[in-house]
């Protein structure tokens, strides 16, 4: 932080109450005796936070934060001035300075909108922190997001077995991801090279999966025109994915854990004998040792390709992802619609945080997706959430308090009270709550309430509200 004044006595007792002040733990404070000697601090090094007097001989604190702006555009300035000059001042907010204090003023008003100015700076800090954590885990693939050690731990087993030819079976519930796992397998694999084909066992009917798997030869069956290879052949010397396994019909499985154990296979409607080098990685969602008991599932294929395990836990119980994950949305959503990647309050963090995601993911993919579309402002907010998410808060959030009924009275109430009065409150509450929403940041909460900055100055003066 830089404080600038040319009164040589001000600037002594502002920098004394600073230090005196606990927020000096965070700060490394320099000082200007004037306009001159703050623009050449400002070119040699770079500032967060400036507060400068707005009258200053040579060079007046206007100028100094237009050098200030040029340097740094993300710098928060403080501006000091008379009474008689507030009219300078808001036009100074309009070009970008942060806020401006009017002389004299008690130290504590200053000391409190430096807090808030360091509030922000180490929200903003934070989110870069998560970015760069993001950017850090991503060591295996760039979508696959994580802080979790759990997470950690499987994709090191994931990367570790690449380089073998046993079957993987991948579980998880659905939208955790297990495609992206068995994409990293084949990726780090000796048959990266070689074709990596997918099938969802679960899309087609019986008779339609055996011949996407097998192929078939022409005259098959009706409607097969011409012969085609099926799965296993396109995927020679590379990857097959099995998605949702569990969904496989018997009759099928007996011919697949033939391919398994001999590597060979017939096409649909065929008499030759065919071969397929394969590895073999399958998925499901489902519970395959119930299924066995069930007599769904041929239990000496689950052992087949049970060779190596890789169990995926659910959202909720890797929460720790969940911010990572959110930017990770939002980072890719802001390149996508070629806009600046939008921010998220801690509320919202907190809101999704605590949620459940039954469809893991998948389902928070679509509801970052939702907020980003809806969100007024560059931040998400709970306001942008769906309702299923909003009402997932923490329980004490929200006064217990609050029931239907005691709302009931209480608009009957204000019904007896001078409309001007009621009027009066609503518009001082939304200030008061659009300001903290913005951490005091009074053009963005005059933006949200969507009205000038003039108005907003106005009503701030006029409800006394600092």
């Amino acid at each position: 932080m830089l404080i600038a004044d040319d009164d040589d006595l001000y600037l002594s007792s502002l920098l004394r109450a600073i230090r005196s002040n606990e927020i000096i733990d965070h700060i490394r404070l320099d000082s200007a005796a004037g306009g001159p000697e703050a623009v050449r601090m400002i070119e040699q090094k770079k500032y967060d936070i400036i507060l400068t007097d707005l009258h200053m001989p040579e060079v007046p604190g206007d100028l100094v934060a237009e050098a200030a702006l040029e340097e740094n555009p993300e710098i928060f300035i403080l501006i000091m001035t008379g009474y008689s000059d507030l009219k300078s001042a808001v036009d100074l907010i309009k070009k970008g300075i942060y806020d401006y204090i009017p002389k004299p003023f008690n130290t504590s008003e200053l000391i409190l909108k430096i807090r808030r100015i360091i509030l922000q700076i180490k929200q903003k800090n934070e989110l870069e922190d998560l970015k760069n954590e993001l950017n850090r885990r991503n060591q295996y693939d760039s979508s696959i997001v994580y802080s979790d050690p759990k997470m950690g731990k499987l994709l090191k087993t994931a990367s570790g077995i690449a380089d073998t030819d046993f079957p993987v079976l991948i579980m998880g519930e659905s939208g955790t991801g297990k495609e992206l796992i068995a994409d990293l397998i084949h990726k780090y694999s000796p048959r990266s090279n070689g074709p990596f084909i997918k099938i969802n066992c679960a899309g087609l009917v019986s008779s339609l999966l055996e011949s996407e798997l097998f192929g078939h030869e022409k005259g098959a069956f009706t409607g097969a025109l011409r012969e085609k290879p099926g799965k296993f052949e396109l995927a020679d010397h590379g990857t097959l994915f099995l998605d949702e396994i569990g969904d496989m019909e018997m009759s099928i499985q007996a011919k697949f854990l033939r391919l398994l154990q001999q590597g060979e296979f017939q096409r649909v409607g065929g008499t030759r004998t065919l071969k397929s080098d394969v590895r073999i990685l399958a998925a499901t969602n489902k519970n395959l040792k119930k299924q066995i008991e069930a007599g769904e599932f041929r239990e000496d294929l689950y052992y087949r390709l049970n060779t190596i395990e890789i169990d995926i836990p659910p959202l909720r119980e890797r929460t720790s992802d969940i911010p990572l994950l959110v930017m990770h949305f939002l980072d890719a959503l802001g390149e996508h619609y070629n806009r600046p990647s939008a921010g998220v309050s801690k509320e919202a963090i907190k809101v999704l945080s605590a949620y459940s995601y039954p469809g893991n993911i998948r389902e928070l993919e679509n509801i970052i997706s939702h907020a980003y579309a809806l969100a007024r402002e560059d931040e998400i907010t709970i306001e942008d959430l769906p309702p299923q998410i909003s009402r997932s808060m923490p329980k004490g959030s929200e006064s217990s308090a609050e029931t239907p009924e005691n709302d009931i009275v209480r608009i009957h109430d204000n019904l007896l009270r001078p409309l001007d009065i009621q009027v009066s409150e609503l518009e001082k509450q939304a200030i008061t709550e659009a300001l903290k929403q913005t951490g005091n940041n009074r053009i963005q909460a005059a933006k949200i309430l969507n009205i000038s900055r003039r108005q907003f100055y106005y009503k701030l003066e006029k409800y006394d509200i600092s």
